[in-house]
């Protein structure tokens, strides 16, 4: 809760700046049209109401350049001002199609529930032990679903443990081969840890 008011509050802030920067848009215009009006005086003829104008004319002209100052603070706002995008990162370390299956259910409706609701997302499932099987090419029961993935959610990105690479390639007598989306971390459970430090809710589905 309090995360949501420290960005809810950072959004105001950057709303009204752009509001004061349109503000300052709009005296500049009143400026030039000051000054054209300043230049139609008749000549030879004191005008009380000119003086004035000009007057204010001239304590317009700072405005373009605090314009210009806060357009460049709100370039230079820090990232943390905006929203932060959601974070997810699921497990799978079980050589089983019904809860790799499950694993892919989740990613994808998490996806979309909150894309629904304008927010973004990032994904990331991380497949260690005999998990990797579902991402090696020549074992996975869902490989037709990772291709899926990889066209229509690439916002789910799959990490595939190394480690448990080099011990399948040891006993196999070969590397085993890894789908086309598949991203290789040195360990799975690190990643994991290093996922969580980022601010990513961690799932075993």
């Amino acid at each position: 809760m309090a995360r949501y008011i420290r960005v809810l509050a950072a959004e105001f802030l950057v709303a009204g700046l752009h509001i004061y920067i349109f503000a300052y848009v709009i005296l500049f215009a009143i400026n030039d049209i000051v000054g054209r009006t300043i230049g139609f005086t008749l000549p030879g003829h004191k005008n009380h109401r000119t003086t004035e104008l000009r007057g204010n004319a001239m304590k317009f002209k700072f405005f373009p350049l605090l314009g210009a100052l806060a357009a460049i603070f709100i370039a230079a706002t820090p990232p943390c001002f905006a929203k932060e995008p959601v974070k997810i990162a699921l497990q799978i370390s079980d050589n089983n199609a019904e809860k790799m299956n499950s694993t892919l259910n989740v990613a994808a409706n998490l996806s979309r529930y909150y894309s629904e609701k304008g927010e973004e997302v990032q994904i990331e499932i991380v497949a260690f032990i005999a998990g990797l099987h579902m991402l090696r090419e020549d074992t996975s029961p869902v490989k037709a679903r990772l291709k899926s993935f990889k066209q229509s959610l690439p916002n789910v990105v799959f990490r595939a443990c190394k480690n448990t690479l080099d011990g399948m390639a040891k006993k196999e007598g070969k590397v085993p081969p890894l789908v086309d989306n598949a991203h290789l971390v040195p360990a799975g459970v690190v990643k994991l840890v290093e996922l969580s430090k980022e601010g990513y809710t961690i799932i075993r589905p």
